[in-house]
């Protein structure tokens, strides 16, 4: 026995190898993340953009709208709204209280 090396274990030899002090909030160096890889790579993609900056460009496009036997050309905002006015009139109350609440905002 007196012959044999000590054994050593695994947390000594990493200590031995290097100064670094493994244990809470600093875990080896071989399982760290890796500077410049992204931890979610396959998230949302660059440049996809959300539904709400997607409607108000959606709103601003233009269309062809036939009133009074008359073809005009609108944005579709415009025409939601004219819809609106006109369920409103025609005494929908889904359409009065959308009406109420967008004339309030």
């Amino acid at each position: 026995m007196s012959g044999a090396a000590p054994e050593t274990t695994k947390h000594e030899e990493e200590k031995a190898a290097g100064d670094y002090e493994v244990g809470y909030g600093k875990p080896p160096k071989g399982t760290q993340f890796v500077a410049g890889k992204s931890g979610n790579p396959r998230g949302r993609p660059q440049g996809a953009r959300s539904l709400k900056a997607l409607i108000p460009e959606l709103l601003n496009e233009k269309m062809q709208v036939n009133e009074n036997g008359k073809t005009r050309t609108m944005t579709k905002r415009e025409v939601t709204g004219r819809q609106l006015v006109r369920k409103g009139l025609g005494g929908d109350a889904k359409a009065l209280a959308a009406l109420f609440a967008l004339d309030n905002a």
